[in-house]
């Protein structure tokens, strides 16, 4: 009769890379933090700098009914573009210092882990198509036939980029989702740079700021677009993800804090007569 030692199982070794054991950190919290206080705190320094000066930057929201020769215009809001900047800030401020709650904290590792950015998304689906709305209030965009459709298309991007992540392509392009993002993300732009160049040829150029401010955000939204598709490309490797994490919430820190202080003062800065 022979009698058997019964084996230990070999514990298995933990796999490299995103899914590895130091997938479960994410040493970017801090960068989130640091950022989210910063907007907040220039949120609240925008509404203090609006109140004490008591100046808006008030854009029309219209439509009109009847036909010619009778039209009637109707004013259905107005929108103060500087207080519109704070609100933008305090949402992004918010959204990054929310990646420091546990809860958050915890699901958003796992999803790196996986490759998935689910709160970046939600940012960028939150951030671009308002900041794409008050520009095209600014340039002279002002009835929701069109304004709504700039709007819902500025969330295309986000929502392709979240279908890139979890769909698998298996036929075609595997970044198909991403290019379909750039390819609709780009139409609202498009609309804004016809109003802009139709009110040149007619000989009503938009305000400076506006136009500068407008080329700004299109380079910033260039710029992430560039990073995430390199960063799909390449692969989810943790370093990479966690590297385009910061800098992603950085340049679009940067973007959100130049919007509403250029907002801040085409508000306050008296008319040049």
């Amino acid at each position: 009769m022979t009698s058997s030692t019964p084996s230990t199982p070999a514990t298995p070794r933990p796999p490299d890379g995103p899914t590895g054991p130091d997938a479960r950190r994410v040493p970017d919290v801090g960068v989130q933090v640091v950022v989210g206080v910063v907007l907040l705190v220039e949120a609240l320094a925008v509404g203090q700098v609006l109140a004490i000066t008591g100046r808006a930057r008030l854009e029309p929201v219209i439509t009109q009914f009847g036909v010619q020769p009778e039209i009637l215009i109707v004013v259905l809001a107005q929108v103060d573009v500087a207080q519109a900047g704070a609100a933008l800030l305090a949402i992004v401020g918010l959204l990054r210092l929310a990646a420091a709650v546990p809860r958050i904290r915890r699901a958003r590792s796992d999803g790196l882990a996986s490759g998935i950015r689910t709160l970046r998304w939600i940012e960028v689906g939150l951030t671009w198509p308002i900041v794409l709305f008050l520009l095209a209030l600014a340039n002279g965009i002002a009835t929701p036939a069109a304004l709504v459709p700039i709007y819902a298309l500025a969330t295309a991007p986000a929502l392709l980029a979240m279908l890139q992540e979890r769909v698998e392509i298996r036929r075609g392009h595997r970044m198909l989702p991403l290019a379909f993002a750039s390819a609709l993300g780009i139409v609202p732009w498009g609309v804004v740079a016809f109003i802009q160049l139709g009110a040149g040829v007619s000989g009503l150029e938009p305000r400076g700021w506006v136009r500068d401010l407008t080329l700004v955000m299109l380079a910033v939204e260039i710029l992430l677009f560039v990073l995430w598709w390199r960063e799909h490309r390449r692969g989810a490797t943790e370093h990479a993800l966690l590297r385009t994490e910061a800098v992603h919430a950085v340049v679009t820190a940067v973007a959100v804090s130049v919007f509403a202080w250029v907002a801040v003062a085409a508000a306050t800065t008296p008319p040049v007569t």
